[in-house]
């Protein structure tokens, strides 16, 4: 079990960076916070709306809470799963866990879900870590999206996203959980010669995204030029259940 507080940043790939080093600090730059829809960094600086960077990297890790500080990091390995965190808080006596925000006893272990983010104008390096149910629905969906785009179109390619918010129904009523909106994707083996003041357009080479007939393996089955596209949910498979034409 390693419980290293570190991790190298690596381009997200296919596999959804279980290949990253353990050996480097899991928090990398600054930490940048979603609290109610509104990113901030720790410090309380606050960002713009809808500001824009690119995702580098995401991945998982377990903390060990002791005086609101993590005092143990236990960091995921290349295809090992992280360890169960039940079993975790299990061996810990109860009376031994912090009151927690809610003011019940709060588990000492628990799992986050990371990502990091490049600003592309000053090349500064941001660390994005919470244990929510929505972080790790904003993190997983940013994972998945970026499996299936460099599937197609090579683990070169990083999507630029915006720094958003969707709400979500939670026990507290429906709350802000933090959303990263791919704008769009840029293939970054295709560096270009970089300006004195660097910018996205000039942050490697922009990517399209799949056609239907891509994503599908085949051609689009009707013609949707200049033709209405066809209901499908008004379409009957029984000949019983088709209109008779009046002679």
């Amino acid at each position: 079990m390693h419980t290293d507080t570190s991790r190298q940043i690596a381009p997200i790939s296919n596999d959804g960076i279980e290949d990253l080093n353990a050996s480097d600090k899991l928090i990398q730059g600054e930490i940048l916070k979603n609290v109610d829809g509104f990113w901030s960094l720790k410090d309380g600086t606050t960002f713009p709306p809808n500001k824009k960077m690119i995702a580098l990297a995401t991945t998982m890790a377990v903390q060990r809470w002791q005086d609101q500080t993590p005092i143990e990091i236990i960091t995921k390995q290349p295809g090992v799963p992280l360890p169960d965190v039940g079993e975790l808080n299990a061996g810990i006596p109860e009376k031994e866990w912090e009151v927690g925000l809610d003011g019940k006893p709060r588990p000492p272990y628990q799992k986050v879900w990371v990502t990091y983010l490049l600003d592309p104008q000053d090349a500064s390096i941001y660390t994005f870590l919470n244990g929510t149910k929505g972080a790790e629905i904003a993190v997983e969906k940013l994972k998945e999206r970026v499996k299936w785009m460099q599937t197609l179109r090579g683990s070169a390619v990083v999507p630029v996203v915006e720094l958003s918010s969707k709400p979500m129904k939670t026990k507290y009523g429906v709350k802000q959980r933090p959303e990263f909106k791919v704008d769009e994707w840029r293939d970054l083996g295709a560096l270009q010669a970089a300006p004195a003041q660097p910018a996205l357009e000039h942050m490697g080479k922009p990517v399209k995204e799949p056609s239907l007939k891509e994503e599908m393996g085949d051609e689009v089955p009707w013609d949707t030029k200049g033709d209405e596209v066809p209901d499908l949910g008004e379409r009957h498979f029984s000949s019983d259940a088709a209109p008779k034409k009046k002679k």
